[in-house]
């Protein structure tokens, strides 16, 4: 496999991480953005990657004050977070692409998909959050209590874990042990917080403005949704006929990771929308 090389995207606020992997084939054109959830780094693809990388090029990125991104950033809200997507295909040299975001990172998408249709081919929304929640304000000061001190590495691990309902990956012990380490710089820990309490209002209020073909992954165990079958629906509504969504089964807030094969067979399906579109009959069509 060819190894991947670390790159840093200059922003308006700092400067983003991300790796770069190429295909492993010179005839795929296509490429991924993928963007983790909070509190977690770029190596959350670390099972996928090496499969998209069979699909087209492979960036994923590190969000704002997290992983080795800068912790110069004053905004992590979902219209800042998709900047620095934006950012980050800019420094690549990149002009469109699929998006693949997980969480917050999911709702980012949305956004950059909403502000700049013309830079985002499709999307791919695993677990994403994009409502505004009731008590959002309130629950932004407990995570902050909870996540602001030298005790986030451990809380957050614990939390971490109960996030995994089915398949725990062999290698999940190590991450938790780097996001711990990560944890311990306090400007990280003020990033995660930062990006917990980022409103999710400007995805909400953008979700009907997405016109690129988006495929969204919920696992049905996912603890942070009351009801990850009722949020899919919700989502796939909001944006339109041209969104569809997969329920895992048993999975929680990580199905790429718990099961990235079943995420892939969802990514393939997103792919074919994608070449059907794009094909010569379908353009004429259009």
């Amino acid at each position: 496999m060819t190894p991947s090389q670390l790159r840093f995207a200059p922003s308006a606020e700092g400067r983003i991480a991300y790796d770069d992997l190429a295909p492993t084939t010179a005839s795929h054109e296509r490429v991924f953005l993928c963007a983790p959830s909070l509190g977690d780094t770029r190596a959350e693809y670390r099972a996928i990657a090496p499969e998209l990388a069979q699909r087209g090029r492979v960036l994923s990125m590190d969000l704002p004050g997290h992983g080795e991104s800068d912790t110069t950033f004053t905004r992590y809200d979902a219209d800042a977070l998709a900047d620095t997507m934006i950012a980050t295909l800019d420094h690549a040299g990149v002009e469109r692409a699929v998006l693949v975001g997980c969480s917050v990172s999911g709702g980012a998408a949305i956004v950059a998909a909403a502000r700049a249709p013309e830079r985002v081919e499709g999307l791919v929304l695993l677990a994403p959050f994009t409502r505004k929640a009731r008590g959002e304000y309130a629950l932004g000061l407990l995570m902050g209590a909870l996540f602001g001190g030298p005790w986030a590495g451990s809380v957050w691990s614990s939390y971490y874990r109960s996030l995994y309902k089915r398949t725990r990956p062999e290698d999940l012990e190590a991450h938790i042990d780097s996001l711990r380490a990560m944890l311990r710089d306090p400007a990280r820990r003020r990033a995660l917080v930062a990006t917990i309490r980022g409103s999710k209002g400007p995805v909400q209020a953008r979700r009907a403005s997405v016109k690129a073909p988006t495929e969204i992954v919920f696992g049905s165990k996912d603890p942070d949704f009351s009801s990850p079958a009722d949020e899919a629906r919700i989502l796939c509504e909001a944006i339109g006929a041209h969104a569809q969504s997969a329920l895992l089964d048993g999975l929680g807030h990580y199905p790429h990771v718990e099961a990235p094969s079943a995420v892939l067979a969802r990514i393939d399906v997103l792919l074919a929308r994608l070449d059907e579109r794009s094909s010569p009959v379908a353009r004429s069509a259009s």
